[in-house]
């Protein structure tokens, strides 16, 4: 038993799934607390928020991350330290670009995109993409390190907290949607610490677990 348990928590196959899954199961729980807290035209808001800024982040991190995780697990320390930044540069030009163009289209465009249910997006996206940037680009890193065990604990945190504020939300709180948007924001600007707050913490579990487990005597 404690050979199978030690198998699964060092596999990077089954670390890398329970890392995805961690995002899917917490992602359903999410939209299920925000309809019972919203009515349903913020709630309709909020799902348009939240599905175009992740278009758009999947978009941004396309043109670099596939190159990173390719070219980063055999680069040697110099290299290494070269791509990294080479991406970091790359993710935040293409940032700018995407912020830019976003908050042009809201100014030239803003009775249109407020009836339309945009609104949100169009008003919270820029900076929300700027705050996004670091976190994702230190997935990135873990990813091509393959890295799985922090990048799970990472999810966790990542996805879990929020999640708690929204079941606080539900039950004491009772929060508008701007308020939710307004905690969404910060929370995504402190948790690109996590990837560093967590490296000692998933090195504790998942570095110092035992090569062979012994029998107790």
């Amino acid at each position: 038993m404690r050979q199978l348990i030690h198998k699964m928590a060092t596999n990077k196959n089954v670390l890398s799934l329970a890392a995805n899954l961690s995002v899917a199961v917490f992602g359903f729980l999410s939209f299920l607390l925000l309809t019972r807290s919203l009515t349903k035209n913020d709630f309709g808001e909020w799902v348009l928020f939240i599905t175009a800024a992740n278009f758009l982040e999947m978009l941004r991190f396309g043109v670099t991350r596939t190159a990173l995780i390719r070219f980063l697990g055999g680069a040697d320390s110099k290299l290494h330290d070269k791509l990294i930044g080479s991406n970091y540069f790359l993710s935040l030009v293409v940032t700018a670009v995407v912020a830019v163009i976003v908050l042009v289209v809201y100014q030239i465009f803003p009775q249109s995109i407020n009836d339309s249910g945009y609104r949100l997006f169009f008003m919270w996206y820029p900076l929300l993409a700027f705050l996004n940037l670091p976190f994702n680009n230190a997935l990135t890193v873990l990813q091509a390190k393959e890295k799985f065990g922090k990048m799970l604990v990472v999810r966790l945190i990542q996805t879990g907290t929020f999640v708690l504020f929204l079941f606080l939300n539900l039950l004491f709180i009772h929060a508008s949607l701007t308020t939710v948007v307004m905690v969404y924001l910060p929370y995504s600007f402190l948790r690109h610490l996590s990837p560093w707050l967590c490296a000692g913490m998933a090195s504790n579990i998942f570095g110092k677990l035992p090569a062979k487990p012994t029998r107790l005597s």
